[in-house]
């Protein structure tokens, strides 16, 4: 029954979360000075899932600013 309510708890959050962007920070690496420096960046939320710590973890996507990439990550709520 833990496992169903979670599983509730998580789908009620993620549909108000979910394609919403979200500011996330993150200590990126400049590829023309090599220099790493702490960057605000603008998220979509993809997803969320339980850490193993029973923490809700938002899945997000976000543009490298340097690079352009489009990379995924983690961020806690």
């Amino acid at each position: 029954r833990l496992g169903e309510a979670k599983r509730k708890i998580r789908e009620e959050v993620a549909a108000g979360l979910v394609g919403r962007p979200v500011t996330i920070s993150r200590n990126l690496k400049n590829p023309a000075t090599g220099e790493k420096d702490y960057t605000e960046l603008t998220a979509t939320v993809k997803g969320l899932r339980w850490s193993y710590e029973d923490e809700m973890v938002m899945v997000v996507e976000y543009a490298h600013p340097f690079t352009g990439e489009t990379k995924e990550t983690e961020e806690m709520m």
